[in-house]
């Protein structure tokens, strides 16, 4: 248990450089336009989407570790196509970009169909809420550092090599977790291996009692909350013109919000179940979204406000992913862990690809408005995006039927 953490600590910061908004200001800076760079940002959960099943019934076959050990070799390969594109002419430099995210989607399929099978025999099922909490909770703390040093590092508008070394740090920490930690977390046979094929093991798991609803909620969630950050990233760039280091400040802030959701999460899966986490998460989700919309007609200084809706976000965002892991590896059946896990990991990929590509197609065909008016405030194209997200994420409240919510404690857990 101890190397998973410490392992996920020093590795998971070059994972999330699509997410903490470095990669956005990297594309910005490589000269990338908007709809291109939020297709660029949703790739790898596509890439994750399609290549999740598949890689799941290797680990399961093959090996988790084996096929983990690929995998991060491949988060490698992509860092120096990264690196690779802010040294060569268009257009070699969006040819490298996207080659290196198309490594970076499969080699996180091949990382990520193991992981969490890997992980569940070692992890006992009495205090599985407050460990996911926990674990998350160091790791993204390690993170929240990482990108705040980022903040300070990068400029105004800084240059390409500046982007570089944030990649080449990435690297560094990749390589480390693979050499030292991950080779520590034993792979234990606890499980009977399936002598059917893919169809058919997939056909199981979809069998399992509860799990197939819980998945389609899964993914219903994820399709109307996970482009949220990439829109208020494109906003702050483009519409309020805010600098890179105060971009990824902001981005900073939704990791700190975070941290605080992980403990959170996971203290609140233990005592209340799932299925009240979920429910008020919905609203909140909603509420942080009207907020960012409505930034305009409140008294407190613009970036302070921007920096409270994003640290709010990134609690709901954070108690939302604990309560969806929990609930998932309570519900998987015994044997071939990975392909069940994956299924339900598939799905809340694809609804975050889906968002991240009708937001691209949107933006494409010019079908909104540059500048629209609400309850007095002027907004742009990118905030009617996140009108609807916000309608449609209270409104899946009526999907909380999806959830089984078998994961209920009779009396509270003490931390």
């Amino acid at each position: 248990m101890r190397a998973i953490t410490l392992g996920q600590c020093v590795g998971v910061f070059g994972e999330l450089l699509f997410n903490n908004g470095v990669m956005l200001l990297y594309m910005t800076a490589l000269g990338l336009s908007s709809e291109r760079i939020i297709f660029y940002l949703s790739l790898p959960w596509l890439l994750l989407s399609i290549f999740g099943i598949p890689a799941a019934f290797l680990n399961d076959h093959y090996g988790k570790k084996k096929m983990g050990y690929l995998g991060q070799a491949l988060f490698l390969v992509c860092m120096g196509l990264l690196i690779l594109a802010g040294f060569v002419r268009s257009p070699w430099d969006e040819i490298c970009l996207a080659v290196g995210i198309v490594v970076f989607g499969i080699g996180s399929a091949l990382f990520v169909g193991g992981f969490f099978a890997l992980m569940s025999p070692i992890v006992p099922e009495e205090t599985r809420g407050r460990f996911l909490g926990n674990y998350r909770f160091a790791w993204q703390t390690v993170v929240v550092v990482l990108t705040g040093a980022c903040t300070l590092f990068l400029s105004n508008r800084s240059p390409l090599s500046a982007f570089q070394l944030v990649l080449g740090i990435a690297c560094v920490g990749l390589v480390i977790r693979m050499a030292v930690f991950y080779r520590k977390i034993p792979e234990l046979k606890n499980e009977r291996r399936s002598t059917h094929g893919l169809r058919k093991i997939f056909m199981e798991a979809l069998r399992a009692e509860g799990y197939l609803p819980f998945c389609s909620y899964v993914f219903l969630l994820t399709l109307f909350t996970a482009i949220a950050p990439m829109i208020f990233a494109l906003i702050e760039c483009c519409v309020l013109k805010y600098g890179d280091g105060q971009v990824v400040w902001l981005a900073n802030t939704t990791m700190v919000g975070g941290v605080a959701g992980y403990l959170f999460g996971g203290f609140g899966v233990d005592r209340w179940g799932t299925k009240n986490v979920f429910l008020g998460s919905h609203f909140i989700f909603g509420a942080v979204i009207f907020m960012f919309l409505l930034r305009a007609g409140q008294p407190l200084p613009i970036f302070l406000y921007l920096g409270i809706v994003h640290l709010l976000y990134g609690i709901v965002a954070a108690t939302s992913i604990t309560a969806i892991s929990a609930e998932m590896l309570a519900l998987i059946p015994a044997d071939n862990k990975s392909v069940s896990i994956s299924i339900c990991t598939t799905l809340q990929l694809a609804g975050n690809a889906l968002a991240g590509m009708l937001g691209a197609w949107i933006l494409d065909m010019g079908l909104l408005k540059d500048s629209w008016q609400l309850f007095g405030n002027q907004l742009s194209q990118y905030d009617a995006i996140l009108l609807v997200c916000g309608l449609m994420v209270v409104l899946l409240v009526v999907t909380l039927g999806l959830v089984p919510s078998v994961i209920r404690k009779e009396k509270p857990l003490h931390l």
